[in-house]
């Protein structure tokens, strides 16, 4: 795979994020109570995206072009330079476990190697339906100091999509925030690098 959230292709069904905020009691300002609560940015501006998210729908046309009709996908990901696409393999008309990963860079596109043993939900491409100028901006606001590296489009069941965007904290851990297609932020939560 092209990135590490390659691996939602191969085991991962889907994401389910909880926000993890930390909380002090009013009665007892030593104990830290841990709440599981959404998180929302109060600001989601249009602007130019830091990352490739622009480029999604060109790099889905590529593919159904290259693959002659509408495919369905384990994973599209997006980052500062290019989109990565993870293909479902279907030549019998069943999903086979199989992906064919694609990388689509400065308009041009190519495949790897098929690898098999894929599982997970997979969605397509009509699913898919976000605001570029706004899906990452909530996320940048929220965390001014942590830097973007990918925005990914995962499958969930029955066909679903899933928007999420990996960033690195200030102090060098990962969070993974799932964001609505205005880019509102639903949860986040912080994950092993």
């Amino acid at each position: 795979m092209s990135t590490s959230r390659g691996r939602a292709v191969l085991g991962l069904a889907s994401l389910s994020l909880v926000a993890l905020l930390g909380a002090c009691d009013d009665d007892d300002a030593s104990t830290p109570t841990t709440t599981t609560t959404p998180f929302t940015a109060t600001a989601c501006a249009s602007q130019t995206p830091t990352l490739r998210v622009d480029l999604i729908d060109d790099a889905i046309a590529a593919v159904e072009r290259e693959r002659g009709g509408p495919q369905r996908y384990y994973e599209i990901n997006a980052t500062e330079s290019l989109v990565n696409l993870f293909v479902a393999g279907d030549e019998t008309g069943e999903e086979t476990g199989e992906v064919v990963p694609y990388t689509y860079v400065g308009g041009e596109l190519s495949a790897q190697d098929p690898q098999t043993g894929a599982q997970g939900s997979t969605f397509e491409a009509a699913r898919v339906q976000f605001d570029p100028s706004k899906v990452t901006s909530c996320v940048g606001a929220a965390l001014p100091d942590a830097t973007i590296q990918a925005f990914d489009v995962l499958g969930g069941p029955g066909g679903a999509v899933q928007y999420s965007i990996i960033a690195r904290s200030q102090v060098g851990g990962q969070l993974v925030a799932v964001v609505d297609a205005q880019g509102n932020v639903q949860s986040v939560e912080a994950v092993d690098s």
